[in-house]
């Protein structure tokens, strides 16, 4: 029984990073078009999207704070604000990593493919 609930706590935890991961890509590409274009006829449909995917990680963080299975019996040592600061700086890395122009990316890649091989061989 401990084992079968510890699998469907990873799974949860898997399935819920996923989600968290898609929607912080999708709104941060999302505000990147909407810093690039001139997007004033839509501005309250923007709005309307830049607040639910700021609420859909508040809803996900509670999701998995909230279920029997992760909260833990013995309360020892807490770190503070545990799933928000590491989501907040996920967030922002992802807006950094999306507004990065295409030609670093293929340059960084290059670099990449070049340390991995000296690495390697």
């Amino acid at each position: 029984k401990n084992i079968h609930m510890r699998e469907q706590k990873k799974t949860k935890i898997i399935r819920s990073l996923i989600f968290m991961l898609i929607n912080m890509f999708i709104f941060s590409t999302m505000l990147k078009k909407i810093s690039n274009s001139s997007a004033k006829n839509y501005e309250y449909f923007f709005t309307f999207l830049i607040l639910i995917f700021i609420l859909l990680p508040v809803v996900n963080i509670h999701y998995l704070k909230s279920d029997s299975i992760t909260t833990r019996k013995n309360k020892g040592f807490m770190v503070p604000c545990v799933p928000w600061i590491p989501c907040a700086s996920l967030f922002i890395n992802i807006i950094l990593l999306t507004s990065i122009k295409y030609t670093t990316w293929i340059s960084y890649s290059i670099w990449l493919l070049f340390g991995l091989l000296i690495y390697f061989l």
